[in-house]
């Protein structure tokens, strides 16, 4: 019999993405009945895949009513959760939970994730959750670890995906993250005519988080050099608040004479995984879609900037390339060029650790 497993990881793509590391090492290891609990503008990346047995979709003002107060504060007004309001506010939402699982685990670290979590009665736990009175919990050693890694420099630094596996207690045996493509081949050859059948790379300049985003200038004039020098078009893409980039970035490509097909706005995560498989590779900011990418089986370059560790976050695939500065400043254009064309030897390179 399959036992029932509740993974709570609300939002962010890239991290969903990561997380299914987790799910699927839980599907490997045994039998396996999983419910996600996700918010509504993330779910349409789970729905279909199969390692999911059942989602459960949160509403956005639920999550933005809830999601500031955090488990990492520890001064005495956040110590405890409002369990109480919440299920008052949000009644229809609690009582679509499960009543019990025989596992829980919470990869989301503030109180809208954690309410969530401890709504949910297990033997088994991992991650932070709120008890009936709202006292924060936090029992697991891998999640005390990783509370601590994000704050404190005596502590090393993982990965995401190792960290969601230890903290979900599952295999190391193979890990790898996972996204079952529904190829939409007839799409994509008309969404690309205008490049003629001509190879291509898939660019992103754009990213959620506005501190991780490489000049658009600057990725115009790698995708520029990347194109003349590998005699290929450019496909860019992005979500729909990176349409504004997209078309700069576009505007640059086209002045320049490069073959150029703007997706950016315009995919579902199976056309985008389509164009992605296609291509000769994918050059993008830490964000979702290196992830996606990895997750696809996709060589990858990704530009860190603001970070002078890109391990924790690099697309989970061995071989995939991260760029990035010693003091978090801004690479230079010939330093991404190089890593993307293998000409220059200072990137990191990821490996299976």
């Amino acid at each position: 019999m399959a036992r029932e497993f509740v993974l709570v990881r609300l939002y962010r793509l890239g991290d969903l993405a990561m997380a299914s590391a987790l799910v699927r090492a839980w599907k490997a290891e045994e039998p396996t009945h999983v419910t996600w609990i996700v918010a509504e503008d993330c779910a349409a990346f789970l729905h279909g895949q199969p390692y999911v047995n059942r989602l459960i979709v949160i509403p956005l003002d639920y999550i933005a009513e809830y999601k500031q107060r955090t488990v990492w504060r520890e001064d005495e007004e956040a110590l405890r959760f409002p369990v109480k309001e919440a299920r008052a506010q949000f009644p229809a939402l609690f009582a679509a939970l499960p009543e019990r699982a025989d596992r829980v685990v919470n990869l989301q670290f503030n109180a809208a994730a954690a309410m969530l979590a401890g709504a949910i009665a297990a033997p088994e736990r991992a991650g932070p959750y709120a008890d009936a009175d709202g006292e924060r919990r936090v029992a697991d050693r891998w999640s005390q670890y990783y509370l601590a890694s994000g704050t404190d420099v005596r502590y090393g630094i993982t990965h995401w995906v190792d960290a969601f596996i230890n903290i979900g207690e599952a295999s190391r045996e193979d890990i790898r993250t996972e996204f079952f493509l529904r190829p939409d081949r007839d799409w994509c050859a008309h969404a690309l005519t205008e490049l003629r059948g001509a190879p291509y790379f898939v660019v992103q300049a754009g990213a959620f988080e506005e501190q991780k985003r490489w000049p658009e200038d600057r990725f115009a004039e790698a995708a520029i050099a990347i194109a003349g020098q590998v005699g290929c078009g450019i496909v860019l893409t992005g979500g729909r608040a990176d349409k504004i980039i997209g078309l700069r970035v576009r505007r640059d490509l086209a002045r320049a004479n490069v073959p150029v097909v703007n997706l950016v706005g315009a995919t579902n995560f199976h056309q985008l995984g389509t164009a992605i498989q296609g291509s000769m590779g994918v050059l993008s900011n830490d964000t979702f879609t290196q992830h996606f990418a990895s997750a696809l089986g996709s060589p990858n370059v990704t530009v860190f900037l603001g970070s002078t560790s890109p391990w924790m976050t690099l697309g989970y695939r061995e071989g995939n390339r991260a760029v990035c500065e010693d003091d978090a400043s801004a690479p230079s254009v010939e330093k991404v060029v190089g890593a993307v064309l293998g000409v220059r030897s200072d990137y990191l390179t990821a490996t299976r650790v």
